[in-house]
């Protein structure tokens, strides 16, 4: 029985680690704070929205590494009219920075 305390105590200590480690809720929170600190008008009407497109651009962004910047805003200002590519391109920026750091992305027109 003693072995199996030793082999059930880590494994319930990574468990805990996981059930309480922070969410990707953080990310998301930066996310806004930063697109709201470049005036772009962050609500509760278009949170979801901006958040989706945050993440997306991130995954085009993994997916592929030849895409600068400005493919990625065009991207968003041909995709969303509310968002022309002024306004798309403080979307890039901001998702790059917050949800995918790691990705070195040309600025690119």
């Amino acid at each position: 029985m003693s072995i199996m305390k030793t082999l059930i105590a880590p494994v319930l200590v990574v468990v805990a680690g996981i059930a309480f480690a922070p969410a990707a809720v953080a990310d998301d929170q930066g996310y806004l704070e930063e697109l709201s600190s470049t005036g772009l008008p962050v609500s509760d009407d278009n949170r979801d929205t901006l958040i989706q497109l945050g993440q997306q651009t991130c995954s085009t962004a993994r997916e592929d590494p030849a895409m600068q910047t400005g493919d990625l805003a065009m991207q968003i200002a041909e995709a969303r009219s509310a968002y022309p590519y002024g306004k798309a391109q403080l979307v890039v920026a901001a998702a790059l920075h917050n949800y995918c750091p790691d990705r070195n992305v040309s600025p690119g027109a």
